[in-house]
């Protein structure tokens, strides 16, 4: 089922857009995709997941005077089956306005911070759709959210100030579905809704502060304070789950520093007094989550790529660690490429292999191929995607650029 008011509004838009460059100076570019995502758990008889999809985006530079650049950006995504009524069509509808050194963003957006690659601990801005953990990137999983965005960018500092009027709640499993991380020791309770966030007194707002040096360093600090992104339940009068959501402040650090063919990254983030349920007694804390991710990317000519990272997430009474590595590499020329992501715990269970193979038929037309392959590491604790084992799968995607 196509979401025909998100369709209406992102086609009202283009002609919009297309009408007032006319009259202006300015330029207007559309384009998007469209395509098929389809997934196969092993031990069903079919595809678990068939989902055509659209994505249309239209985008109007320069009309304005030349001390002051004026934008307007609208983007949909429409997911064409019987999911499409749960989701958000409406993925972009920004004014932007740019000088010399500053930007400012007015309306629906997402906002990225971080440096390291695929696990991202301060990509927080925004609320996620945990519904598939496996699923790594971003412009599925960030839920868009209607901000104040003020950016400026300098020779050696730069800086942003963000507010939320209005957040979101981030999207995680209904209680039987295949990524389902209730307890079993909860099975038998029913889970309440998540309450809506309020305009104003669930506001959120935060910034970072940056300065590249000299030598190459370039290093960024960040505050945000905000709704808890993860999920921790609660028992209410012994018979209901109760999703717990609280104004937490949370403080970052990222760095890169490249020298030669490898670039060294950093993430690291400090959640304070985060609500999280206890993994031996289930009991809902509210403890500090420190989490750390540090590594390095390799790259040649030949578009050889290597990363390694070791990442820690530790609350103030245990901890996680583990590593990721990351390879990819082109073959035929530029007509495949194939890569293998690993994420392996330490001191835990968690076992996550993802090989990669990626067809491009034309400079429009491209198909990916991919499979997730969980593991349990026995005899250690259990981990974070540990309980997953028995969902491994293969995923396809096809996709035609416009």
């Amino acid at each position: 089922m196509i979401p025909k008011k998100g369709l209406l509004w992102t086609f009202i838009s283009c002609l919009f857009l297309i009408g007032v460059s006319k009259a202006e100076r300015g330029t207007v570019k559309i384009g998007g995709e469209f395509g098929m995502r389809s997934s196969y758990l092993y031990g069903e008889d079919d595809f678990s997941l068939k989902r055509p999809y659209a994505h249309v985006k239209a985008h109007f530079k320069n009309f304005g005077n030349d001390e002051v650049t004026q934008e307007v950006s609208i983007s949909s995504r429409f997911l064409l089956d019987d999911e499409a009524s749960k989701s958000d069509t409406l993925t972009e509808a920004t004014y932007k306005i740019v000088r010399e050194n500053s930007t400012f963003t007015f309306g629906l957006q997402e906002i990225g911070w971080g440096e390291t690659f695929g696990i991202y601990p301060l990509d927080f801005v925004n609320a996620r759709n945990f519904e598939d953990p496996f699923i790594s990137d971003l412009k599925w999983t960030r839920i868009p959210v209607f901000a104040l965005n003020y950016e400026y960018l300098g020779e050696k500092f730069s800086g942003q100030l963000i507010a939320i009027p209005k957040p979101k709640n981030s999207i995680f499993p209904s209680k039987g579905d295949t990524f389902d991380t209730t307890p079993t020791s909860f099975a038998h309770l029913e889970r309440e809704d998540m309450a809506t966030p309020q305009l104003i007194y669930d506001s959120e707002i935060g910034g970072r502060l940056g300065y590249l040096f000299d030598f190459g360093l370039d290093v960024d600090f960040y505050y945000f304070y905000h709704r808890n992104r993860n999920l921790a339940l609660d028992i209410k009068n012994g018979t209901t789950l109760s999703p717990v959501f609280k104004q937490i402040h949370s403080t970052g650090l990222s760095s890169t520093f490249a020298t030669g063919d490898f670039v060294f990254r950093l993430d690291f983030v400090n959640h304070f007094n985060r609500p999280v349920n206890d993994p031996e007694t289930l009991a809902v804390k509210y403890l500090n989550n420190m989490i750390g991710v540090f590594g390095f990317d390799f790259s040649t000519e030949s578009k050889f790529q290597l990363g390694l990272q070791y990442h820690h997430d530790s609350f103030t009474e245990f901890y996680y660690n583990w590593v990721s590595s990351q390879m990819s590499f082109p073959l035929f020329g530029d007509w495949m490429e194939l890569s293998f992501f690993v994420f392996w715990g330490l001191n835990n269970q968690d076992l996550w292999y993802q090989p990669t193979m990626k067809l491009f038929m034309s400079d429009q037309l491209s198909m990916s191929i991919w499979a997730d392959i969980i593991e349990k590491q026995e005899p250690k604790k259990a981990g974070q995607i540990s309980s997953f084992s028995e969902h491994d799968r293969v995923f396809l995607d096809v996709s035609w650029q416009f």
